[in-house]
């Protein structure tokens, strides 16, 4: 093998590995993206007082607060 030979192989193996540099990079960016995106699951209760059920049988915030104030005392 001569030089010429050799450097162009070098060239090739220079390429291919700016290549997989590129790609460990992008996917890096995918995985720290995702883990951004992922919901945590609550560590607390939270009580449903807003549910779709209430919203229509009340619809008035007057009436839902009051009624919510007497299911608490309950």
């Amino acid at each position: 093998m001569d030089d010429q030979e050799f450097l162009q192989h070098v060239d090739v193996l220079a390429g291919q590995q700016a290549l997989l540099d590129g790609q460990v990079a992008l996917l890096l960016v995918r995985r720290r993206r995702r883990r951004r995106k992922r919901k945590q699951a609550r560590s607390y209760w939270v009580r449903p007082q807003l549910s779709a059920e209430k919203r229509l049988q009340f619809g008035h915030y007057d009436r839902l607060m009051a009624e919510l104030r007497m299911e608490d005392q309950q």
